[in-house]
């Protein structure tokens, strides 16, 4: 049974989409096997492993399993503070409390990105939003007594990530307070301080800790740049740019992107084709950037040969945001008919947001005929009950109402479902 349970684990731990782990749980539950510890942490770590798997399906394995392991609770913690979800992964945390599971350092780290990540998606608006963020707040006081009770008041990693949860929880005075009572202090620790600082707005303790820091990285010089981006400084970011003495992606990304945010769209291209120069590979982030200068300046062929070389060069996997800034680039350019042709390449679930962008430039462009064929193929995407539907039927009504000649039952677009 031992060389099964290997095997299994094995396989799981090869698979990467949800179609995959179905069958072979199947056969696991048909051998009795599913409970075993070593099984089900392969089952819960293929069941979360991002962006194939399914948090609903992990939970339920998790749920059926009632397993006190700390090894289990960590995984399904982790993935909610990866999730949209993270409250999730502190409600699990609070299960082990109440069922006397011993927590690790490993709980810790991930409860705390957790207790982060639900402080900031509670600022939503809501009407009970303050309430909820004081509560999440008051979780974090307790996390940190519960860590030192623990003992683990010493793990300089979980030093990091208190100083990191008590900043994104809008406290950087208790977050000051952990770092100046830190013994030993790497230079992750200082960039963490000096980000809260600037998060904050509250640069002369930023420019402080940065004169005070034992040394920099390339990071601590990201931290300085990002912060004149914000503030839109072009000046203040280009002399840093140019002070910093080694750049990675990030370091191109974000002055690239304080090019396109300022609307100097030619610098941003010239950039690029310098980061290229500079052997400095190009993120998805990058492109965003890149692709948005193009559709704001009508680069079609150079947006077109980034756009073909996404996969083929950079091994970049188009999302949402890279076709959208081709449809726009596209539709800019007046190849309503390409741009129509490029959204069915996108996955399903991204096509929603470009078909409504080519339904805007349909409308701009007169052209109801594809505005209908975008209108069908939205009705692929979108359920009856979803409120974007009034945007789509307001553009779709406006440009009826603009009379414009259609000849009733002809299209030159084929739908991508008709045979």
């Amino acid at each position: 049974m031992t060389a099964k349970v290997s095997t299994l684990s094995s396989r799981l731990r090869a698979l990467t989409t949800m179609s995959q782990l179905q069958p072979t749980q199947a056969q696991i539950i048909k051998l009795g096997l599913e409970a075993d510890p070593l099984i089900l942490s392969a089952l819960l770590t293929a069941a979360t492993r991002s962006p194939s798997g399914c948090l609903n399906h992990a939970q339920a394995i998790f749920s059926s399993a009632s397993t006190d392991n700390v090894y289990h609770c960590n995984i399904m913690i982790r993935a909610y503070a990866s999730s949209l979800f993270p409250l999730r992964g502190l409600h699990v945390y609070d299960r082990m409390r109440r069922r006397g599971v011993r927590v690790d350092n490993f709980t810790y780290t991930f409860v705390l990105k957790a207790c982060a990540a639900a402080f900031r998606a509670s600022d939503d608006g809501g009407s009970d939003s303050e309430h909820r963020r004081a509560l999440l707040a008051a979780k974090g006081f307790e996390l940190h007594a519960s860590i030192f009770n623990s003992g683990f008041g010493y793990d300089h990693f979980i030093h990091n990530l208190l100083i990191r949860m008590y900043a994104q929880c809008g406290s950087v005075r208790l977050a000051r307070k952990v770092f100046d009572e830190m013994v030993d202090r790497n230079v992750h620790t200082w960039n963490i301080m000096i980000s809260a600082c600037d998060q904050a707005g509250d640069f002369d303790s930023s420019d402080q800790l940065l004169s005070s820091m034992p040394a920099r990285n390339v990071v601590s010089w990201n931290t300085l740049l990002a912060r004149y981006v914000r503030l839109c400084d072009v000046a203040a970011a280009e002399r840093v740019f140019n002070e910093m003495p080694i750049r990675d992606s990030v370091s191109w990304n974000t002055i690239i992107a304080l090019y396109v945010q300022t609307k100097d769209y030619h610098r941003a291209l010239g950039l690029f084709r310098e980061m290229q120069a500079a052997g400095v590979d190009p993120t998805e982030v990058t492109m965003i950037s890149v692709l948005g200068a193009c559709a704001e300046t009508g680069a079609l062929e150079v947006g077109r040969e980034i756009h073909q070389k996404l996969r083929l060069e950079y091994s970049i996997r188009p999302d949402v945001k890279h076709y959208g800034c081709m449809v726009d680039l596209l539709s800019r350019s007046g190849q309503l008919s390409k741009a129509f042709h490029l959204i069915h390449e996108a996955s399903h679930d991204t096509k929603a947001p470009l078909w409504r962008t080519l339904l805007g430039s349909c409308r701009i462009h007169s052209n109801v005929e594809l505005a209908d064929e975008c209108f069908n193929q939205l009705s692929g995407c979108l359920t009856d009950g979803d409120y974007r539907w009034d945007d789509v039927q307001r553009v779709r009504n406006a440009m009826i109402d603009s009379k414009v000649a259609k000849q009733s039952g002809y299209s030159n677009f084929q739908s991508a479902n008709a045979s």
